[in-house]
């Protein structure tokens, strides 16, 4: 009891009594309120935005996915640990009501497979079993952070005194109570049907940024995003801004970005843009830009930004300089250097010496 009393006296403190009406007081939290996301979650978000037949998302698929629809998926329910819990019991009955399939499900233990067909029924039934769009989300999430129930109290104290510092702990320690499992999606091509696990990794990314961005929008909500784009096609690197003015409402949503891509820094305005760099005593300064990065091209941001002299591979560049040099110092003929260098691509770092061995060239023609 007097620990209790020491860590949290103000449950032990008399309320105050007032003769007139005070206004409240706005309370600022420790911490914010996060939700942990791990591949299970993503898709798990994925599912929610389908059942809700968000516009904006279903556009988004069609669009730059080519998903047309989902065709099914499946709940794998690990609840045995949690069957006394009456808002369970609810929840799975709810499910239950809601799936196509419950032959691979133990009721008793609430234990195994639960399928659902994303057809006119399911999406009626989705209506009249949850008020709200996000209610099937929410209650789904709370099923999952059941895996609380199983924490040891060491596991709790670690994870209470933690300021993750180093990386971010996989608070389920491997166990979900919940998972969402052959997901089948209806492709807008001449493939047919495929498996969302199947898609590719860059696929993967992009729907579930735009996905959580879309299903918390109306929150106001911080996203940091770490190297989005690392996965992404060069169209989608160039795109992913746009795709979220696009599809996003970002009125009530921040983003912060780290990115070592010019493509995104190429549709951001300056005075959005900050740079990070590690001095000779290893501190890492941060400033703003000096140039417009909104608009520019790559080479120069590569450049004025992340400061590359060359941008091209050392290889090529070395063998470049090489047959250059020769031909600087009188050992081969602006012919024989331009058929040498026709092997290489264009650069910026190429082309104006090779206009120059042109007019060289043809200046020894004409003598």
């Amino acid at each position: 009891m007097s620990q209790t009393f020491e860590e949290n006296p103000f449950l032990y403190r008399k309320p105050e009594v007032y003769e007139f009406e005070v206004p409240l007081v706005e309370i600022t939290p420790k911490t914010p309120s996060c939700l942990y996301s791990d591949n299970y979650l993503n898709q798990l978000i994925f599912i929610s935005l389908v059942t809700q037949q968000n516009s904006a998302f279903n556009n988004f698929l069609k669009e730059n996915i080519k998903i047309e629809s989902v065709i099914s998926f499946e709940l794998d329910l690990r609840l045995k640990e949690f069957r006394e819990l009456g808002e369970v019991k609810f929840e799975v009955e709810r499910l239950i009501r809601l799936s196509s399939n419950d032959s691979k499900f133990n009721k008793e233990t609430l234990n195994g497979l639960l399928e659902f067909k994303c057809n006119s029924h399911f999406f009626s039934k989705i209506e009249s079993e949850y008020t709200e769009n996000s209610d099937f989300f929410n209650k789904l999430i709370m099923l999952t952070l059941m895996a609380a129930k199983r924490w040891s109290t060491d596991e709790k104290k670690v994870l209470k005194q933690s300021m993750f510092e180093r990386n971010v702990a996989h608070v389920s320690g491997g166990y979900s109570p919940l998972r969402v499992i052959n997901t089948k999606v209806k492709l807008g091509t001449s493939e047919g049907s495929t498996l969302y696990d199947r898609l590719s990794d860059g696929e993967h990314q992009l729907i579930q940024i735009i996905a959580a961005l879309i299903l918390f929008e109306d929150k106001q909500t911080l996203f940091i995003l770490d190297e989005p784009e690392s996965h992404f096609n060069p169209e989608w690197r160039i795109e992913f801004v746009s795709l979220i003015d696009k599809y996003v409402n970002t009125e009530n949503i921040d983003l912060m970005i780290s990115t070592h891509s010019p493509f995104i820094l190429s549709a951001c305005e300056k005075d959005r843009v900050l740079s990070f760099k590690r001095n000779d005593d290893s501190n890492v300064c941060i400033r703003n830009v000096d140039v417009q990065t909104y608009g520019a091209s790559f080479d120069s941001l590569l450049t004025s930004v992340f400061d590359l002299d060359v941008l091209i591979s050392n290889k090529p560049l070395n063998e470049i300089k090489e047959k250059l040099l020769a031909f600087d110092e009188g050992n081969v003929s602006a012919e024989e250097t331009l058929r040498k260098i026709k092997a290489y691509g264009q650069s910026f770092e190429l082309n104006y010496r090779r206009n120059q061995l042109e007019m060289d060239a043809d200046h020894q023609g004409v003598e």
